[in-house]
Formats: C-alpha cells, structure tokens, sequence
C-alpha cells in the first residue's frame, strides 16, 4: 500500500514537471513566432517602401535583416508605427 502512495506521488510529480516544461516551450515559440512575425512586417514593408524611403536607409535595412539583427537605427525608425506592428502580429496569429 505505502509504494502505490509512493509511486503515484513521483507520478504526479513528474507531470507537473513535465506540465511546467511544455508551458515554457509554448511560451518559448510564442515569442519566437512573434519575432519572425515582427521581421516578416519589416521585410513587406521596406518592399512598400521602396519609393518613400531613403535607398541607403532601406539596403542597410534589408543587409542587417539577412544576418537576422535588428539595429538602432531600425528600432528608431519603426517605433512611431508600433500600432500598425501589433495590429499585423494580431492579425497574422488569427489567421493561424
């Protein structure tokens, strides 16, 4: 009888461990997708961009998005359409 208590402590131990675990991972690839999301809003809007936008401003974009960095200059930049940003990661997580 004390080893059926035994083991179904360590059981319900290790889901919670195992429950703790996948909780992080889901709130992991949240923010993942949401990034790639982010620089996916970045890409379409530099192609939109082309006619309004300083050509060198927009290469040196484009180069720093290929390394997968995002510089000052670029958080300067986007911060003033940060409504349109999150209107876009909204949309795109309901579409999904």
């Amino acid at each position: 009888m004390l080893k059926k208590v035994k083991d179904y402590f360590a059981k319900k131990k290790t889901d919670k461990a195992q429950e703790e675990q996948m909780d992080k991972t889901k709130e992991y690839y949240k923010l993942l997708k949401q990034g790639s999301l982010f620089i996916k809003f970045i890409q379409d809007d530099l192609k939109k961009a082309k006619s309004n936008m300083n050509r060198h401003q927009r290469r040196r974009f484009e180069k720093t998005l290929i390394k997968g960095e995002i510089t000052p200059e670029m958080i300067d930049y986007y911060k003033d359409q940060i409504d349109n940003i999150l209107k876009y990661l909204e949309q795109s997580n309901d579409n999904k």
